[in-house]
């Protein structure tokens, strides 16, 4: 069904390209709604048919950009926001064809190519942050992380007051401390991740932010981390389950499937907290108030968590 939304909405924007070409409108238009098409393809995996086209076009609104900033008139894009606008989505659309080609360094100077533009505009901290944001997740791919973190670590502080952005801030930079093997780091980070999320309404950040803790305090592999993942891996599911995120509960069972095996074949049992113990523990407080909130019978999502916790141990089992 997404496959062929995706396909309708490509034909959709190419269309309008037309439309937009017979009605005699500015060339930047048209370029815009063709580049808007060549963004689906690379989201259905034509990466390698889409960057030659993406290339081109980007060209040239890049000239007309050049001409514009020269003081010359652009009659193929005779309003300069307008232009600004499609010059920025093309870069961003050439960027995410570079990185889904894994080639960081090709998406870096996409990226530096939009900072400059916006600085050049004068655009807003906030917006400008945003593709710092951006340029930190591609100079941690690069493993130039001290630039990476000094990039996000700028980001902080303009997103003070903004709690969401701010937490994605958080939790990329527990990310990049993971990258770099610093775990004491990245499990610091990622509990004030954690901590701003729950400070927010959104199930599924709160969901995001448990299971990336829990991640990360695996790998620390001591005793007291490894059971506070357990608990921290349970919250995850908890959200999910109680919010109905079908897509993501698939993958956090399926990841339940591989704690099954590993446990098997270690010759041990996978150890998973009664959600009336992770209740009861204060750090996961913020989980009680919202199940209260949402009137959730304790008693029913327990066995609702077993059901899904046998799906999983018998997916592991039928694994052998």
């Amino acid at each position: 069904m997404n496959v062929g939304q995706l396909d309708a909405a490509r034909q959709r924007h190419l269309e309008s390209a037309e439309t937009k070409r017979t009605a005699g409108r500015p060339e930047v238009e048209v370029i815009g709604s063709e580049l808007v098409a060549l963004r689906i393809d690379i989201m259905q995996g034509r990466v390698t048919e889409a960057l030659p086209q993406i290339e081109a076009r980007l060209a040239q609104v890049e000239a007309w950009w050049q001409q514009h900033r020269a003081g010359q008139p652009v009659p193929q894009a005779p309003e300069a926001e307008a232009l600004a606008r499609v010059f920025i989505g093309a870069l961003d659309i050439a960027k995410d064809a570079y990185r889904a080609q894994k080639d960081w360094a090709a998406a870096l100077g996409k990226t530096e190519a939009i900072l400059a533009v916006e600085q050049a505009l004068q655009r807003p901290a906030e917006d400008i942050a945003q593709t710092r944001m951006n340029r930190a997740v591609e100079l941690g791919q690069l493993r130039r992380f001290g630039e990476a973190q000094a990039e996000l670590e700028a980001c902080l502080e303009i997103f003070q007051h903004n709690p969401v952005v701010k937490a994605r801030v958080l939790g990329s930079l527990a990310s990049l401390f993971d990258d770099q093997g610093d775990l004491p780091q990245a499990i610091t980070q990622g509990r004030r991740a954690l901590a701003r999320c729950e400070q927010l309404p959104d199930p599924g950040d709160r969901a995001i932010s448990h299971n990336n803790l829990a991640i990360y305090l695996d790998r620390s592999g001591s005793p007291d981390a490894l059971a506070a993942a357990s608990r921290h891996r349970l919250a995850a599911l908890v959200y999910r389950l109680v919010a109905g995120m079908g897509q993501a509960l698939q993958t956090y069972l399926g990841n339940y499937a591989i704690f099954f095996r590993l446990a098997q074949a270690a010759g041990t049992s996978l150890a998973v907290p009664t959600l009336a113990d992770l209740l009861a523990d204060p750090a996961f407080a913020p989980l009680a108030t919202w199940l209260t909130q949402r009137q959730v019978d304790p008693a029913s999502l327990q066995a609702a968590i077993d059901d899904l916790l046998a799906q999983a141990q018998q997916a592991a089992l039928s694994q052998d």
